[in-house]
């Protein structure tokens, strides 16, 4: 009788540390959060801002990954996105989203990012240094690229 009751806690277990990995999940880390403030050169690049309009979030530089953007536990835009320093400086993505609502950003490669999407502020610029830690700028004009 003993051997039976330590065979079936043994079973219980192994399956039960199977299928907790499998249900485990995935840590984003916060991203250093930044408010752009230079002025644009000309004052007609700033942009009505709509709390129920789209926010553009612009992946800079050196992202050559499948992004994907969750709000709210829900997958709403999947893409890949290739941008380097040599050409393609940035990809755009365009989503509608209200303020306060929380935003994950996942890739395949370089991990996640997870926060609270701030008011006031129709672009969201998204960077990854060296080091792996997300940045993110929010700005109420459209950056230039050359």
């Amino acid at each position: 009788m003993n051997k039976l009751l330590l065979a079936k806690i043994l079973f219980l277990f192994a399956t039960s540390s199977l299928f907790g990995q499998a249900n485990k999940i995935e840590e984003c880390a916060y991203p250093n959060e930044k408010i752009s403030t230079r002025p644009p050169d000309n004052r007609k690049l700033i942009e009505k801002y709509d709390p129920a309009g789209e926010k553009v979030f612009t992946f800079e530089a050196m992202f050559k990954d499948t992004i994907s953007i969750w709000v709210a536990n829900k997958l709403i835009f999947k893409k890949y996105m290739k941008t380097d320093s040599l050409g393609d400086l940035a990809d755009r993505a365009s989503i509608k989203v209200k303020p306060k609502t929380e935003i994950t950003i996942r890739t395949v490669e370089q991990g996640c990012t997870r926060f609270t999407l701030k008011k006031g502020y129709k672009h969201i610029y998204v960077q990854r240094d060296g080091n792996g830690q997300w940045g993110l700028t929010y700005s109420k004009y459209r950056r230039i690229y050359w």
